[in-house]
């Protein structure tokens, strides 16, 4: 299988404590493939695939110990040897060990087909070995008791409301299997508010909270209200001194793809009072994971907006650790004799007066023409500016080229005066090489590869190309337009104005 895998690592008193995917197919039900399934055991019975979530047999589906001594041990360790600390879970993608008090906190992402699929569950005593056994989170027998976060705040249970746990539950029938026998029986005996009877299973815990489908914080009901999908992305308490008082010690949470953080209310005992709603800190941010730095400060990534965010109380950020020196000063540019031949670019042409790219027809029946790009000067009432264009000109010339027609393009880089700036090497993935272009026919169906339509073509300052375009007998007519596409420089020349448009 190839999805849901391992999970977490987190360390709890020396102990090495980490999570694991039920390994299973999300886009179809997965009770286990034997022809197509790596990880099926043939002589394992019916029940595989995601019910090994519940099965002792198999790693998937479970939270795992290893104590110290394990981890100093020279012996190579089988799954016997570990501690299961917990089973049931489908994605638990993110723990957190609440030191203070002894808890470990866990997200585990749902299937996604209910209205409460998303979970947080809690186990207490986290550091220690639970003499009954391992606790149970219900997976696959049963994800959330509520059908949406509204049905949830009024207490109203509703278990087994979606298609999936109905499936999964006819195919445990239909073939006699009793793995969720005991999962079933604890949630009876939960709905029905009675002790669970000798056949339920004594270890299954219903989530400490559960959303997908609903507002989460009706508070800022413009926020967070992707309903379609979700995705618990980590979970964490903070302990530490540098938050604000109304964050520290709460319980809180995030989604990535609902692009929100939360936190909860403490109730009178001081644990996260999940019955009622959580509170959002933070928009449009998806944060996957939280962590304390040494300096006591929370940090996080935000896989939405590819950073690294750190959270601390206005006035009292890092302030353990040497301050980080100021800046030095930007080294001066060499002097630069700017050329004194920029010619006014042409622009503000009428709808039917913009120059045409001139066409010369050669004696073998192709085309040849000159299209230059260089330097130019655009003034405007507002000032003036200097940029790029083609030929002189904003914008370029139309270009006309017909269907079973053969179009040899000289480009001339007249850039060959001007600073090169920053190369590839000293500026990965941002602006760079500004005096290096090429070109690219947006939308034509021909040749990407050189002396074709090769956005990968490289022209240096003061140097000429010539591509060749031969244009299909069967290329529909239409309007197209060209501009450069050399990776790093592509929106610095498109757009300042170096474009044309392209007819066939």
């Amino acid at each position: 299988s190839t999805t849901h895998g391992p999970g977490a690592l987190i360390e709890i008193n020396g102990d090495l404590v980490f999570s694991m995917g039920d390994g299973s197919q999300y886009e179809v039900f997965d009770a286990g493939f034997e022809n197509l399934d790596a990880c099926y055991e043939p002589l394992l019975g019916l029940d595989q695939g995601v019910f090994r979530a519940q099965r002792d047999e198999f790693p998937n589906g479970k939270i795992m110990r290893l104590t110290n001594e394990m981890l100093l041990s020279e012996t190579t360790l089988t799954i016997d040897d570990v501690e299961i600390f917990s089973k049931g879970s489908r994605q638990p993608f993110r723990m957190h060990y609440q030191e203070s008090k002894d808890r470990l906190y866990i997200g585990d992402v749902g299937y996604g087909d209910g209205g409460t699929t998303e979970r947080i569950f809690v186990a207490e005593d986290a550091s220690m070995v639970n003499p009954l056994g391992a606790l149970n989170w219900g997976w696959p027998c049963i994800e959330g008791i509520y059908s949406n976060v509204d049905q949830a705040l009024l207490g109203l249970l509703n278990p087994y409301d979606t298609p999936s746990e109905q499936e999964r539950n006819a195919y445990l029938t239909e073939n006699g299997l009793n793995t969720c026998d005991g999962v079933y029986n604890a949630v009876e005996a939960f709905v029905n508010e009675e002790e669970f009877p000798p056949q339920a299973d004594q270890l299954w815990k219903a989530p400490l909270y559960e959303y997908r489908v609903g507002e989460l914080d009706p508070d800022y009901p413009d926020y967070c209200t992707l309903d379609v999908n979700a995705a618990l992305t980590s979970v964490f308490v903070y302990d530490g001194t540098k938050l604000p008082e109304e964050y520290t010690g709460k319980l809180i949470f995030s989604d990535h793809i609902k692009k929100c953080l939360w936190y909860f209310d403490n109730n009178v005992n001081g644990d996260p009072d999940t019955t009622t709603s959580p509170h959002v800190i933070i928009a449009n941010a998806g944060f996957i994971d939280m962590q304390v730095g040494p300096d006591g400060v929370l940090y996080a990534i935000d896989y939405l907006n590819t950073r690294v965010v750190r959270m601390f109380t206005y006035g009292q950020g890092p302030d353990s650790l040497e301050m980080t020196p100021p800046p030095t000063t930007a080294p001066t540019a060499a002097p630069f004799a700017e050329p004194d031949d920029v010619e006014e670019a042409g622009f503000c042409y009428g709808s039917n007066k913009i120059p045409e790219f001139e066409w010369f027809r050669q004696e073998d029946g192709s085309f040849i023409g000159d299209l230059t790009f260089g330097a130019v000067t655009y003034t405007t009432e507002a000032g003036e500016t200097r940029t790029r264009a083609y030929n002189q000109m904003i914008p370029g010339p139309i270009i006309r080229m017909k269907a079973c027609n053969t179009y040899h393009l000289n480009l001339f880089n007249d850039l060959a005066d001007w600073p090169t700036g920053a190369s590839g090497a000293e500026a990965l993935n941002g602006i760079l090489d500004p005096t290096i272009t090429n070109l690219h026919l947006h939308g034509l169906h021909v040749s990407g590869e050189a002396p074709g339509d090769d956005v990968t073509t490289i022209i240096q300052p003061g140097d000429v190309y010539q591509y060749t375009y031969i244009i299909p007998c069967d290329h529909n007519g239409g309007t197209y337009w060209y501009h450069p596409h050399h990776h790093g420089s592509n929106a610095l020349q498109t757009d300042a104005g170096s474009a044309g448009m392209l007819i066939i």
